[in-house]
């Protein structure tokens, strides 16, 4: 009876753990929907984009035990007012309150840094994005979200562009395209960006060509967000390449297209570029009512960048205008601004010491990230084994102790694997390395058993030299004798062939000598380089002198005269410089 009852309990918890896992499941269904239709259109309604923000944080209320849905919450709640140009003074308060409590875990809290990186960027604090952007950086690793990846890349070469270093920015933007296929909006907004970097390094001309090309690609997407920012900024490479009438058309295609959609941060950039536009053609008067409208908005919204650029824009016209109480006022409150938004040694500091950090500890951090992977996942185990009867966790857990076990062997069994191939590879090295210097001893022992050869014939020739000397004068034929044995000695000392056998043993060791002696020092001459040779495989001047079948002191004077040749001081020693030639 107490089994009866004790099956009802346990059959009872594993519905109600099923039944709590298909609600969780049902929400995450939901909160990835609604994400899907933000990613969409939240830079072209603002105020559904809202809406549909505040249902994700509903649903992270439902479902307080899933930090996940609240963490997705705060990363779109912040795209919308990056994408918007608002700004939201208690963003960056809340994330860093969930950031203290969710450091272990890696996807929630890389989620929060990249969130909070956006959120200082819409509130101007361009060195606090960069800092976080460097910690979410360092556990990039561990982060198989494809979309949040490209998210985390493309956000890195944004900011490497504000602080103008362009090549960084390029290598990030190229680590984003990875992520992203040529069908989807965002790749679209990576080609702007990418083309941006080649207008600010001023490379025109090439921009231009490229935006006009995507163009035509974008109104057949309909894509509206894209066709708004590339107009924008092929107008602003028409402004600084003096094409202005293409310049104005530009900004004028790009007004009528904000006007179907809800940004008050498109508005801002569109009457900004108009009022520079009318600013190029002198009509002042039109430049001050676009750059008004352009800086109360910027105002409105609390656009720190956008306000920067106005604001410049508003002393350069009051300056043309001799208007210089003004022009001065604008341009401080445009020094200021810019100081505060972007900190360029601040953020370069951080930059150093990040890859600094990051190059020390890359090893550590990826271990730590592999075992923090490995406890989630038993966390998880454990969770769904505890919701589940007895019966069935104890099956669960034997299998889980099998499959440990086993992974243990599997890893224990590559290890060895691993183990005998670089044993067999070494050995196999040793081997190679044995045959090698074998073959080079066998070489060097050839090349100097012919210069000994060499050298004893010529030592024996000039021993017979001296006996036909001695019968000089004695007989009759002795001055015959001495003459022929004399000829037949010289004809055969040093031949050119004996010669040429030498030079084949000698660049089998000594490969290329010759020729890399010539290329440097083309007027050496035949004797010079048999000197070399003999230099290079040590012989003494002694010896030198039989093979050349000429006096030491000779030898000697050979020696200064290649020196010469050479080029050498007198600190340097021939011999040394011979044998690194």
């Amino acid at each position: 009876m107490k089994i009866f009852y004790l099956a009802i309990f346990f059959n009872g918890l594993f519905g109600i753990s099923l039944s709590v896992r298909a609600s969780i499941f049902t929400a995450e269904t939901k909160v990835d929907s609604i994400a899907q239709l933000i990613d969409k259109h939240y830079f072209l309604q603002k105020a559904k984009s809202h809406q549909w923000v505040e249902e994700l944080y509903q649903i992270a209320d439902e479902y307080p035990d899933v930090p996940l849905i609240r963490a997705k919450a705060i990363l779109y709640e912040t795209s919308v007012i990056y994408a918007q140009g608002e700004y939201d003074k208690t963003l960056t308060m809340r994330i860093d309150s969930l950031l203290a409590l969710y450091e272990k875990h890696s996807l929630l809290y890389t989620i929060l840094l990249y969130s909070n990186a956006l959120a200082n960027i819409s509130e101007g604090n361009y060195s606090e994005a960069f800092q976080y952007a460097v910690k979410m950086i360092e556990r990039i690793e561990i982060i198989d979200d494809k979309k949040l990846l490209f998210k985390i890349f493309n956000l890195m070469g944004t900011l490497y562009s504000y602080i103008q270093n362009y090549n960084e920015a390029e290598s990030y933007y190229e680590r984003a395209a990875e992520y992203v296929s040529s069908e989807q909006i965002e790749y679209d907004q990576l080609c702007n960006n990418k083309y941006r970097i080649l207008f600010l390094r001023g490379e025109i001309q090439q921009a231009i060509q490229l935006f006009e090309r995507m163009i035509p690609v974008l109104e057949a997407k309909q894509d509206t967000t894209s066709l708004i920012t590339f107009h924008l900024n092929l107008g602003a490479c028409y402004s600084v390449n003096q094409e202005i009438d293409k310049a104005f058309q530009c900004f004028h295609t790009s007004m009528e297209l904000v006007h179907t959609i809800d940004n008050d941060k498109f508005k801002t950039a569109i009457y900004q570029n108009l009022g520079n536009y009318y600013y190029s053609i002198k009509n002042y008067k039109k430049s001050f009512q676009y750059l008004l409208k352009a800086k109360e908005l910027a105002r409105k919204n609390n656009n720190l960048e956008q306000l920067t650029y106005v604001l410049h824009s508003f002393s350069t016209l009051f300056d043309e205008q001799n208007e210089i109480d003004s022009a001065y006022y604008y341009l401080r409150e445009y020094e200021m601004l810019k100081d505060r938004l972007i900190n360029h040694s601040k953020m370069t500091e951080v930059y150093q010491s990040y890859v600094s950090v990051l190059m020390e500890s890359s090893e550590n951090k990826l271990k730590i990230a592999k075992n923090e992977l490995s406890l989630r996942n038993k966390q998880y185990v454990i969770t769904v084994i505890s919701a589940i009867a007895i019966i069935v966790t104890i099956v669960y857990l034997l299998i889980f102790l099998y499959q440990k076990k086993r992974n243990a062997q599997q890893k224990t069994l590559l290890k060895e694997i691993e183990n005998k191939d670089l044993s067999v590879r070494l050995q196999y090295q040793n081997e190679l390395r044995k045959l090698q210097n074998e073959k080079l001893e066998d070489q060097f022992r050839e090349i100097n058993s012919y210069s000994l050869l060499l050298l004893n014939k010529n030592h024996l020739l000039q021993q017979i030299l001296d006996i036909a000397a001695q019968y000089a004068g004695n007989k009759e034929k002795a001055d015959e004798i001495f003459r022929k044995i004399k000829t037949m000695v010289k004809n055969n000392q040093h031949t050119d062939k004996e010669w040429d056998d030498f030079i084949l043993h000698f660049e089998k060791v000594h490969p290329r000598f010759f020729e890399k002696l010539l290329i440097k020092y083309p007027d050496l001459t035949k004797n010079d380089l048999k000197l070399c040779a003999y230099i290079r495989i040590g012989m003494s001047m002694k010896q030198i002198a039989q093979m050349l079948n000429i006096f030491p002191d000779s030898v000697k004077t050979n020696r200064y005269r290649l020196r010469k040749k050479f080029c050498l001081s007198d600190n340097e020693n021939l011999d040394d410089f011979i044998q690194s030639a």
